[in-house]
C-alpha cells in the first residue's frame, strides 16, 4: 500500500506527463479491447449451452460431377430415422429456421427481426437450457397439439414489458394462434452466430406457420439442421464412422435423387455454434485486431520512452534514496508500482472507451434484408482480457525504464549530476521500435485505404446510385396464386405514382443479398461433359428488372408485364453464361432449359450480384411467376 500510495502522489506531482501518458495507455488499449471484444463474440466465445464442447452438426457434402456442395441442412424424415439409432449421439435433436415470420402482438404486426426457430420437442433439454419464465417443450410436452410458443427474453422485454407475465398470452405468427408457455434466459441466445431468435416454436407446426406450405416428410426437402452430442469418450472420427453405418441404414440414395456414392456425411463441432457471419468477418476482424494490437505496441513504447525521461529526470531522487539504503529491488517495484497505475487508470478508460466503440465497430458491418444481430455486451471474458493486456502493458511500458533507472553507476551519476539530460539516450531503442512499428502500421494502412478504394472503384454491372431497394413479404397474409399478381400489380402502380420514382420491378433476392438460388442447364446442342460446370445462378425477376437496376443489355429486350403475368416461359442471359455453353453459336432465340423449357429473349452484361468479390457466375434470369418464389420490391 506504501508503494502504491507513493506512486499516487508521484504521478499528481506531473499532472501534464500523467495525463499523456494515460491517454496514450488508454487509446490503444481501447482500441484493441473494442476490437477484441466484436473479435470475441464473432469468432471466439462459446454457446451459452451446456457443455457446449460435447455439441456437434451434422454436415453433409453433395458432389455432382465437378460440383460439390456442404450443407448442414437434411430432411426430417432422415432426422426421425437418426433419432431412432443410437448408434452415434447419446442424444440428438433438430431445428429449421422460419422464414418471413410475421408476428401479431396486442394486434400489432410486426416482422420478427429475429426470426422464428422451429425445434424439435428435446431441443431445449438437450442444450441444457432453462426457462426464465413458465416452461419450454419437453419430450413428455412438445407442444403441438396446444401450439405452444416459447419466446426471447428480449422480445417478452419489448412486447409485453416487465410488469406483465407473457405466459398465456395469445401470439399470431403467420396469422396462426399460438400461446405462450415460457420464456428463454436472455444469456441464451440460440445457436446461430448474428440472429438472436425471438420466438421458438414445435418443428410439427412448421407445415401451418410457414407462409409457403412445407411437407416435413418430403424426404427430397432439406430444411433442418441435425444437432446431436458425442458420447463420452468417442471421438470425431470414430462417431463419423459410426453415421456412415447409420446412412445406410436409412437408404440416403433417396434424398433429393443424388446417388449414395456421390454423398458422404461428417461431424462438425459447434461448441461456438453455427454462422455464416463468421465466414464473412474473420478475416476483417483478424486483420482489425492485428492493427490494434501493432497500435497498442506503439502506445507502450511512446509510454516507455516518457517514462525513460522522466526517470533520467529523477536521478537525483534515486541517487539520495540509493544513499539512504534503498535496495535496486525497492527501487524497482515502486518503479513497476507507478507503470501499474498509469495502465490500470488506463484499462479503466480503455474499458469504458472500448464499450462505445465496440458499438461503433458493429455499426460498420455491412448488413442487408435480414441484419446481423450480435450480443456484444462486454462480459467477463472480455474484461479479462482488458486486465491482462492492461498488465502486459504496464510490463512492457515499465520494465525496461526501471531496469535503467535502477541499473547505473552511483559515483558516474553524482559526477555527471549537474550536466542534466542524463540518460537521453535511453529512449532511442524505444524510438526506433516506434518507427519501425508506425511505418508497419502505416503501409498496412495504405494497403487497406488501396484495398477499399479498388473495391469503390470495381464495376457492379448496375447502376446503385438512386437505387432503392426493399423487403416486403406477402406471405402474411397468405397470399398465393392471382392475389399475390393482384398484390404486386397493385404494388407497382402505386409506387410508380410516387414523384420522382422513374421504375419499379421485383426479384425473389435482391441485390447483395447474402441468399443465392442456384440450378443446373440444358442447352440443345451442348453435350455435359465431367468437366463443364452445368451450375448457374437463377434469378427470378420482375417486369423491367433490367431497365430499373441499370443492368446494360447487350442484345433483346427486358421482362414486361405480358411475360410476367402470363408466366411466359422467356428467359434473360448474361454474357459469362453465353460464352460457357453456346460457345461461337449466337444464343438470342434459342431455348434453354432449367426446371422448364425457356426462349431466351436477352442477353445482359454480367454483374455483381452478391458481392464486390464475387466472380462473374453465368446467371439465368426468368420471370418470378414460372416458379414459385416470394418477390422483393
Amino acid at each position: 500500500m506504501h508503494d502504491l500510495r507513493y506512486a499516487i502522489r508521484t504521478l499528481a506531482r506531473t499532472p501534464a506527463f500523467t495525463a499523456i501518458a494515460v491517454a496514450t495507455l488508454a487509446l490503444g488499449i481501447g482500441t484493441t479491447t473494442a476490437i477484441y471484444s466484436l473479435f470475441d463474440a464473432v469468432l471466439l466465445r462459446p454457446l451459452a449451452v451446456d457443455r457446449p464442447h460435447e455439441l456437434r452438426v451434422v454436415k453433409q457434402l453433395v458432389s455432382v460431377g465437378k460440383i460439390s456442395k456442404e450443407t448442414t441442412y437434411v430432411s426430417h424424415a432422415w432426422f426421425a430415422e437418426l433419432r431412432s439409432q443410437p448408434e452415434v449421439f447419446s442424444a440428438v435433436t433438430a431445428f429449421a429456421e422460419g422464414r418471413d415470420a410475421i408476428a401479431t402482438v396486442n394486434g400489432r404486426r410486426s416482422r420478427l427481426i429475429g426470426g422464428a426457430v422451429f425445434v424439435a420437442d428435446n431441443y431445449f433439454e438437450l442444450l441444457g437450457v432453462h426457462t426464465a419464465a413458465g416452461r419450454l417443450f419437453t419430450t413428455d410436452a412438445p407442444g403441438v397439439v396446444d401450439r405452444s410458443i416459447v419466446i426471447s427474453e428480449a422480445m417478452r422485454q419489448r412486447e409485453f414489458g416487465t410488469a406483465r407475465d407473457p405466459i398465456g398470452a395469445q401470439i399470431l405468427i403467420n396469422n396462426v394462434p399460438f400461446t405462450v408457455i415460457g420464456v428463454t434466459p436472455a444469456s441464451f441466445t440460440g445457436l446461430e452466430i448474428g440472429q438472436l431468435p425471438d420466438v421458438y416454436l414445435p418443428l410439427d407446426t412448421m407445415s401451418i406457420a410457414q407462409p409457403a406450405a412445407i411437407t416435413l416428410s418430403n424426404r427430397a426437402l432439406w430444411q433442418v439442421q441435425v444437432i446431436g452430442r458425442v458420447p463420452a469418450g468417442v471421438n470425431d472420427i470414430a462417431a463419423g464412422e459410426r453415421l456412415s453405418t447409420v446412412r445406410d441404414f436409412m437408404m440416403l440414395p433417396r434424398m433429393n435423387g443424388v446417388p449414395a456414392g456421390q454423398q458422404s456425411l461428417r461431424l462438425l463441432p459447434l461448441e461456438t455454434g453455427l454462422s455464416d457471419v463468421r465466414e464473412r468477418f474473420a478475416r476483417p476482424l483478424t486483420l482489425l485486431l492485428a492493427m490494434g494490437s501493432l497500435l497498442l505496441l506503439i502506445a507502450c513504447a511512446n509510454v516507455a520512452t516518457l517514462l525513460g525521461a522522466r526517470a533520467a529526470s529523477r536521478r537525483a531522487e534515486i541517487v539520495i534514496r540509493t544513499t539512504m539504503g534503498a535496495g535496486r529491488s525497492r527501487l524497482m517495484r515502486q518503479l513497476l508500482t507507478e507503470s501499474l497505475v498509469l495502465a490500470g487508470v488506463a484499462g479503466a478508460l480503455g474499458a469504458i472507451g472500448g464499450s462505445w466503440a465496440t458499438q461503433v465497430l458493429f455499426d460498420l458491418l455491412p448488413q442487408d434484408a435480414s441484419p446481423v444481430q450480435i450480443d456484444i455486451a462486454m462480459d467477463r471474458r472480455v474484461l479479462a482480457f482488458t486486465v491482462v493486456i492492461s498488465l502486459i502493458t504496464a510490463l512492457v511500458a515499465g520494465v525496461v525504464p526501471a531496469l535503467r533507472s535502477i541499473g547505473f553507476d552511483l559515483a558516474l551519476a553524482l559526477r555527471d549530476r549537474s550536466r542534466g539530460g542524463a540518460g537521453a539516450a535511453h529512449g532511442r531503442p524505444f524510438a526506433v521500435a516506434q518507427i519501425a512499428l508506425a511505418t508497419i502500421l502505416v503501409v498496412a494502412s495504405a494497403m487497406f485505404a488501396k484495398t477499399v478504394y479498388n473495391l469503390t472503384t470495381v464495376d457492379l454491372g448496375f447502376d446503385p446510385d438512386h437505387l432503392l431497394q426493399v423487403f416486403v413479404a406477402p406471405g402474411e397474409r397468405q397470399y398465393q396464386g392471382p392475389a399475390l399478381e393482384k398484390f404486386y400489380r397493385a404494388a407497382y402502380e402505386r409506387l410508380r405514382a410516387i414523384p420522382g420514382v422513374v421504375g419499379v420491378t421485383s426479384a425473389q433476392i435482391q441485390l447483395f443479398d447474402r441468399g443465392k438460388t442456384t440450378g443446373t442447364v440444358d442447352v440443345a446442342g451442348w453435350e455435359a461433359r465431367a468437366e463443364d460446370e452445368r451450375e448457374v445462378q437463377v434469378f427470378q425477376v420482375g417486369p423491367t428488372y433490367f431497365g430499373t437496376t441499370g443492368m446494360h443489355l447487350l442484345r433483346g429486350r427486358d421482362f414486361t408485364e405480358d411475360d410476367v403475368i402470363g408466366a411466359g416461359r422467356v428467359a434473360a442471359i448474361n454474357d459469362v453464361l453465353a460464352r460457357c455453353f453456346f460457345g461461337e453459336r449466337d444464343p438470342f432465340g434459342q431455348t434453354i432449359k432449367s426446371g422448364g423449357t425457356y426462349q431466351i429473349v436477352g442477353i445482359v452484361r454480367t454483374a455483381k450480384y452478391n458481392s464486390i468479390r464475387d466472380k462473374d457466375p453465368p446467371a439465368l434470369f426468368v420471370p418470378y411467376t414460372t416458379v414459385r418464389s416470394r418477390p422483393r420490391i
